[in-house]
């Protein structure tokens, strides 16, 4: 980042911006996804937002805040990112969303490994917003793959990475 900060603001900061390039926007959901406390999160966002690499959103759902990355910061987020990854980030997914919908599709269970870029729950959560799956029952609730999410599969390719 262009602002002086420690190594692991650094870090923070970086890896708040690829959570934002693959749709993760809010501030609770960035929290969940990436293992952080709120005020790390926070503190962050204001870094970027300073260098003009994210700007607030606003308030959505149940007045949750929300950020989106300005050109720079889409710009600064594809860095580094393979081809594949770049792909899917215009769907808006990350490549553990992509494992996770393949999982469905072949009947599995969404992995449940601690090497997961995103928690395990952040992920199922932002594909459930994003309409990809759906959660049925209530004491053994399931998740399963939605028209959307097999549509998307489709779209993508439901191959190896």
């Amino acid at each position: 980042m262009d602002v002086p900060g420690t190594a692991e603001n650094d870090r923070n900061e970086a890896r708040v911006l690829r959570c934002l390039l693959f749709r993760r926007q809010t501030l609770d959901v960035l929290c969940d996804s990436l293992g952080l406390q709120c005020h790390e999160v926070r503190d962050a966002l204001d870094v970027l937002e300073a260098a003009g690499l994210v700007r607030p959103r606003g308030r959505v759902g149940a007045g949750m805040l929300a950020f989106d990355l300005t050109e720079a910061g889409q710009t600064r987020a594809f860095d580094g990112l393979t081809e594949r990854e770049r792909g899917l980030a215009e769907h808006g997914l990350a490549p553990d969303d992509l494992e996770c919908l393949r999982r469905l599709a072949g009947g599995g269970a969404p992995a449940r490994r601690p090497e997961c870029e995103w928690g395990v729950g952040a992920t199922r959560q932002r594909l459930w917003e994003a309409g990809l799956v759906d959660v049925l029952g209530f004491i053994r609730p399931r998740v399963v793959l939605t028209d959307r999410g097999r549509s998307l599969l489709s779209t993508i390719g439901a191959g190896p990475g």
